[in-house]
């Protein structure tokens, strides 16, 4: 049996969002102009401090049961107690996807306007939704700053921020970290030759 840990939330998030082309609409000029449906698939995860639990000053062997939660209310001086041991871990705190419809190329006037605005479709209700998503507001899609790239050259395109919401602060990993993340994170699609 491994000890019994607590993990502290922060207010670190890491965003990982992938972009996957849908098949089905039609496209005009000969097959190469046209809207484009995608799916956003994207991942919530949240920073955690990982602490050992202590009951009494001694450190336990196993998680805090009734007897020790009626023993802290009733005796004073017995406490559970907590101490950071330096460890951080993750939690997936959402997974989810929305659909995407992009527009025509915006070519002068040549077609309206509704035809060349992207258009937020939502998504369906599905049992593949994880969690509710803690920072909708926060998004690497459409964000001038996030890189998407294929994962050893195999789509989907993939791009990761970190989000602290302490200080309303998205960032994005350099090259190198960026790469070594979305290695560990995201297997790419075996080659099919």
């Amino acid at each position: 049996m491994t000890e019994p840990k607590l993990c502290t939330l922060q207010p670190t998030y890491v965003i990982i969002e992938q972009i996957h082309p849908k098949a089905g609409l039609p496209s005009a000029v000969g097959g190469t102009i046209g809207p484009g449906l995608y799916q956003l698939y994207r991942r919530v995860i949240q920073v955690c401090d990982v602490h050992d639990i202590f009951f009494d000053g001694k450190h336990m062997s196993n998680p805090p049961g009734a007897w020790q939660y009626i023993q802290e209310f009733l005796m004073p001086g017995k406490q559970i107690t907590s101490h950071p041991t330096g460890e951080k871990q993750f939690v997936r705190v959402y997974a989810g996807f929305k659909n995407l419809l992009n527009p025509l190329p915006k070519v002068g006037s040549l077609f309206p306007d509704s035809w060349t605005k992207q258009y937020d479709l939502g998504a369906p209700p599905s049992p593949f939704v994880y969690g509710n998503d803690p920072i909708p507001s926060v998004k690497l899609y459409g964000n001038p700053q996030a890189i998407f790239e294929m994962v050893g050259g195999a789509p989907p395109p993939v791009s990761v921020g970190v989000y602290n919401r302490a200080n309303n602060q998205l960032t994005f990993p350099n090259i190198t970290d960026r790469r070594r993340v979305l290695s560990r994170l995201i297997q790419p699609e075996p080659s099919r030759n």
